[in-house]
């Protein structure tokens, strides 16, 4: 009767673990279909600054465009390839480069992490809208 009822424990353990795992995945990929921004008004930087993030399917693989916007005006636009990667809390890894979107679905964060440029890796924060 105890090892049973230990049995059921662990079974139970499981697929508790089971529901929190997918429920945190279907919240990331619930956050790939959101804009994300990241504001850096002039007095913390040189000028003032807005960048934003948003995320398309195409077919099995995503594209992620990047805007970069200097008082309001689109100065840099990029698209990059990624594939989805369901390990952690879900993220995208650019498909033939160094950059990596790590979602957080409960602060709605989008954390972009840069290592295209091989003297440095930046890693940026970007608000969901």
């Amino acid at each position: 009767m105890m090892k049973e009822q230990s049995l059921w424990r662990k079974i139970q353990s499981v697929l508790l673990i089971a529901r929190a795992y997918s429920r945190q995945h279907a919240q990331s990929l619930a956050a790939l279909e959101e804009v994300y921004i990241k504001h850096c008004p002039k007095q913390d930087c040189r000028e003032e600054t807005t960048s934003t993030l948003s995320i398309s399917r195409f077919g099995s693989v995503f594209k992620v465009h990047q805007k970069s916007y200097l008082y309001e005006e689109l100065v840099k636009e990029e698209t990059w390839m990624a594939t989805y990667g369901w390990q952690s809390s879900g993220h995208l890894i650019e498909i033939g480069g160094d950059r990596y979107l790590i979602f957080d679905p409960l602060h709605k964060v989008a954390y972009l992490e840069d290592s295209s440029d091989l003297k440095s890796t930046t890693l940026n924060f970007y608000n969901q809208i």
